[in-house]
């Protein structure tokens, strides 16, 4: 469904038993769906990291305000919490939202980065938050442009991995499973994945994820059905290269990727945009917008960020700015150069 400027895409337990609509209109390659057949094990291992916590981002703080179709909130806001993890991977951190209110079905906060860290960086690149929160069930929801990850109930198995991806594909599909070369590939071919993915082109397209993923883990399919059924849609998501790219594990995090989707870049350059129009030119050559900025928008303690504009319009204010940001871990500096929002540190723990 569609709300105002946002999709959101739904994954539900459908991943694991195969049941949903067909209005692609294919037949189905595994009628018990993904979660009994894609088993990763070792070959998506857990390398370790560590976490250290922070204040919750205001955009968690409104997804747990969120409510259930009962009406209940996702979260009480008290029994949210966040933290920055670190991968071996990665030098950026992902930051993780939790619900550590123990009803229903949920996950621990370990399981939940174990099960984050496992998946491929090259996925994980593009997401911008990853939220746990406890339900009756097991299901999975992902918000876009923010490629924002919310997760229900828990989804530690190794069926669950299945889920993590899945989500993660939502991410990186970036309109491509609407493309006519994915529909052209749709309708040559006689079957999807499974019976969630024949709901629409998008689940296809994080489900065809999950599979062309494991093919470039164990250099084949899982035995059973064969995939020539859909091999059309293989093809296409095979021979783009970014997308193609994200589904191959590699050691390390892209940077010029993971640096787009990180919220901490994403934010600042967002509260840019929002003002810079009323910043002059003298504001930027002494400083004071960068000031300014830093004041409006805080960012964790110990991140140091680089705001800089390097191109404007001679006139009394800036229509126009190319904003770069770096980032790099620091210790804190003066109060016109990092905010205060995020709380220090308390301590870094290892997971």
């Amino acid at each position: 469904m569609y709300t105002l400027a946002f999709t959101v895409v739904l994954s539900s337990l459908s991943l694991l038993t195969g049941k949903a609509s067909a209005a692609l209109g294919k037949n189905n390659l595994y009628s018990d769906g993904l979660g009994p057949h894609y088993q990763f094990n070792d070959k998506l291992p857990f390398k370790g990291g560590s976490y250290v916590g922070v204040n919750l981002p205001s955009q968690c703080a409104s997804y747990a305000a969120s409510k259930h179709d009962d009406g209940s909130a996702y979260c009480a806001a008290a029994s949210m919490q966040a933290v920055n993890v670190t991968f071996p991977d990665c030098s950026l951190a992902y930051t993780v939202c939790y619900c550590n209110e123990a009803k229903g079905i949920h996950m621990s906060l370990n399981d939940v980065l174990v099960q984050l860290g496992r998946t491929p960086t090259t996925l994980r690149d593009y997401t911008r938050f990853f939220l746990s929160f406890p339900d009756t069930g097991n299901h999975a929801v992902t918000w876009l442009p923010a490629n924002d990850i919310l997760v229900f109930g828990d989804e530690s198995s190794e069926a669950g991995l299945t889920v993590f991806i899945h989500e993660q594909g939502h991410t990186v599909d970036q309109s491509f499973s609407t493309s006519s070369t994915f529909k052209n590939a749709i309708a040559a071919d006689t079957c999807v994945p499974d019976a969630y993915a024949n709901n629409n082109e998008v689940e296809d397209f994080a489900q065809v994820t999950v599979m062309s993923l494991y093919n470039d883990l164990f250099n084949a399919y899982p035995s059973g059905p064969s995939v020539s059924c859909m091999q059309n849609q293989l093809n296409a998501y095979q021979s783009n290269t970014r997308i193609n790219k994200a589904a191959m594990t590699r050691t390390t995090c892209d940077l010029s990727i993971r640096q787009q989707h990180n919220h901490l870049k994403r934010d600042v350059q967002g509260r840019w945009a929002h003002f810079h129009s009323k910043v002059s030119k003298r504001d930027l050559e002494t400083g004071a917008a960068k000031r300014r900025l830093f004041k409006e928008t805080p960012v964790i303690i110990g991140v140091e960020m680089d705001i800089e504009a390097p191109s404007f319009e001679i006139t009394d204010t800036i229509s126009h700015a190319r904003v770069a940001v770096t980032e790099k871990y620091v210790n804190p500096t003066p109060a016109d150069a990092v905010g205060v929002l995020y709380a220090e540190p308390t301590g870094k723990q290892r997971l």
